[in-house]
């Protein structure tokens, strides 16, 4: 996954476990997202509350942005009835390291500045 720093610090803290990308408190399932067209998550806070979209009043904290699928195909074996070999279409799974996650200055309410939180 690649990381972009849109501002200085601290940023909120995050993990890639596999296609499950934690963002603080937020859960999201990179593989379950992955669509035919790129797909934006975008994660706002409202307080100390993360919110997905751009619901939250308290600015931006993440945006996530999952390439569109790929896809190979397959050879099934057979013909159609002009002669041409018939192709299955099999989506591949996520390529987690094009995936970008781009993060913003994130201090919790309360909390001074100094560090990933």
């Amino acid at each position: 996954m690649k990381v972009r720093y849109t501002q200085s610090g601290p940023y909120i803290g995050y993990t890639l476990n596999g296609s499950v990308l934690t963002i603080g408190d937020l859960i999201i399932d990179l593989s379950g997202r992955y669509e035919d067209s790129q797909v934006v998550v975008n994660i706002t806070r409202d307080g100390n509350t993360l919110i997905e979209g751009l619901g939250g009043k308290g600015g931006y904290v993440a945006t996530v942005v999952l390439p569109p699928k790929q896809y190979e195909f397959i050879d099934a074996g057979v013909v159609d009835d002009l002669g041409n070999p018939v192709l299955n279409k099999t989506a591949l799974p996520i390529d987690v390291e094009k995936v970008v996650l781009s993060l913003w200055r994130y201090v919790p309410e309360n909390v001074g500045s100094g560090g990933v939180y």
